[in-house]
């Protein structure tokens, strides 16, 4: 256990809360990366402590993902055609 934390990282998993973004990546299914991005766009329920570290309540996260990943899904579509259009209409001006 390190001096930061006031419990191990058993006890805090046994409390329903993960640390750090590569934990709750991989919790999600996706990279830490990914899991970063949520939070900034998708609003992602993930809290920080006083040192900085991130966290999040497995609840939490598994609540998020039932309601939000539909709407998660129907943007990332969006973006993907709107990227696919711009790309497109790079290619005609070469």
């Amino acid at each position: 256990m390190s001096r930061n934390n006031l419990f191990s990282p058993e006890e805090m998993k046994s409390l329903g809360i993960i640390q750090g973004w590569k934990s709750i990546g991989h919790h999600l299914g996706v990279s830490a990366r990914t899991a970063r991005r949520w939070y900034d766009n998708y609003k992602l329920p993930v809290h920080y402590s006083p040192s900085g570290r991130a966290y999040a309540f497995i609840a939490e996260l598994n609540t998020y993902m039932r309601v939000y990943s539909d709407l998660r899904n129907k943007h990332d579509r969006t973006h993907d055609y709107k990227r696919a259009a711009m790309m497109r209409s790079h290619k005609k001006k070469n």
